[in-house]
């Protein structure tokens, strides 16, 4: 077993991810919800915009924290993950409409019919941006003539697909190489509204069960242990001096963004997850990492932990 992984002389040169190893920003899309699914390397939410309508959603913004009870619409009714927006309009602009051809509530919006619908992907706090890698919806019941899904990366350029409406309920999936998407806009053209889905279906965020502990003294003997990582998977130990919004720039978790800040960040080690996707490790912290802070993220889902605190 190995003893020293927080001695800052033994951290990986090689930083947060193997140069190279990864392109990024290359989609595949999916027509069958299966093959997306089992592709996506990860667990997944589905928002089916509850069984019923809602409209208008007067704010131009829904996500778990709308509170629009008027209509129906409280804290938790949407899913976290994902906050989806439009410009503020008149009328039913912006709504969960019902019928169509949907089934139950589906997302949709008009008044004017160019009208796009703006999805940006973030924690369970709406503040804290994070990047996905698979996402998908069914699409194809009230008429136009064709749809476009923009796609927007942590780095690197955004990214246009286009598909002919399909007439009838039918699905479609994008799947990154990286966690690296972090904005998509879909918008219809040549019909009456300017956007409709319905169970929309993202990398689901992290519940809280993976977690990091810290214990011993500093400088000194540490441990670390860890909770609720993906069972015998990979865990990667990251260290920094602050705390923040890095988003990991290469390597398999490429875009996910973490807690940490960017000041001496590194890569301690990687480890086992453990068959129930929980162990520790044990080692000597010189002085220099007194106070830093440790975070950890399963490969290859890129779920990230708590942020935990050196003594």
């Amino acid at each position: 077993m190995r003893k020293s992984i927080l001695s800052l002389s033994a951290i990986v040169a090689a930083g947060l991810g193997m140069a190279g190893s990864v392109m990024g920003d290359v989609i595949t899309e999916y027509s069958s919800r299966p093959s997306f699914e089992a592709a996506a390397g990860g667990p997944l939410t589905i928002e089916d915009f509850t069984p019923t309508f809602h409209f208008p959603i007067t704010t131009g913004v829904l996500n778990s924290q709308t509170n629009l009870p008027g209509i129906g619409i409280v804290p938790g009714t949407i899913q976290e993950g994902v906050t989806y927006s439009t410009p503020v309009g008149t009328g039913n602009f912006f709504n969960i409409d019902a019928g169509g051809g949907y089934t139950g509530g589906f997302l949709d919006g008009f008044n004017p019919s160019d009208r796009e619908v703006t999805l940006k992907f973030h924690t369970s706090d709406p503040n804290t941006p994070r990047a996905i890698r698979a996402f998908g919806f069914d699409i194809g019941s009230l008429g136009s003539t064709d749809f476009d899904v923009f796609i927007s990366f942590s780095s690197g350029p955004m990214q246009h697909f286009n598909h002919a409406y399909p007439g009838s309920l039918t699905f479609f999936g994008f799947v990154s190489d990286a966690s690296d998407i972090t904005q998509v806009v879909i918008g219809n053209n040549g019909g009456f509204f300017g956007f409709d889905f319905d169970n929309f279906t993202f990398s689901e965020v992290g519940s809280g069960g993976f977690s990091l502990g810290v214990s011993g003294q500093c400088p000194g003997s540490i441990t670390v242990n860890w909770s609720g990582a993906q069972p015998s998977s990979t865990v990667a130990l990251i260290f920094a001096n602050n705390t923040g919004s890095f988003v990991i720039p290469f390597g398999p978790c490429r875009g996910t963004v973490l807690g940490l800040g960017s000041r001496n960040i590194r890569l301690v080690n990687t480890f086992p997850a453990g068959s129930n996707g929980s162990g520790s490790r044990s080692g000597q912290a010189g002085s220099s990492a007194c106070r830093g802070y440790l975070q950890m993220h399963d490969i290859p889902n890129c779920t990230v932990s708590n942020v935990a605190q050196l003594p």
